[in-house]
């Protein structure tokens, strides 16, 4: 039976995974499912087919911009979830030192985890949810 509940695909760098897990757990307490390749890949699958099949069955995409630059394999999982997702939600952590989302990633609004503004995360639930919603009415895409 397939879960009601809004899922967010989670695009990220392997060195901004304490950060991201510490989002995500309170993403996730406000009744978000997430998909993170290190909790939800199996050993032996093609990961790229993986993050394709997911990106098709969630609601949105969170973007982690950390520390560096987006990495190449989050370039690629950004152009796809540009054409899989409604919702594509750039995620602005500490230590990331540009003003904006990188790249193709500019035209979005971002949620800013950096400590300049109130705690983004009931700003990104209830736009997942909608998008969870947006989705049953209308279907899958962009």
């Amino acid at each position: 039976m397939p879960s009601y509940r809004p899922r967010a695909f989670v695009c990220y760098a392997r060195r901004d995974g304490a950060a991201v897990a510490e989002i995500l757990t309170r993403i996730e307490a406000g009744g978000i499912d997430t998909w993170r390749d290190v909790d939800d890949l199996p050993p032996g699958i093609d990961w790229r087919i993986a993050i394709v099949r997911e990106l098709r069955e969630s609601d949105a995409a969170l973007i982690f911009c950390g520390s560096g630059q987006l990495t190449v394999e989050q370039e690629a999982e950004v152009f796809a979830a540009m054409l899989s997702v409604r919702l594509v939600i750039p995620m602005l952590l500490p230590g990331y030192d540009q003003s904006g989302p990188p790249g193709k990633l500019a035209r979005y609004q971002a949620s800013d985890y950096r400590g300049t503004v109130p705690d983004p995360t009931p700003g990104v639930i209830e736009a997942v949810k909608q998008a969870r919603v947006a989705r049953l009415a209308f279907g899958p895409g962009p």
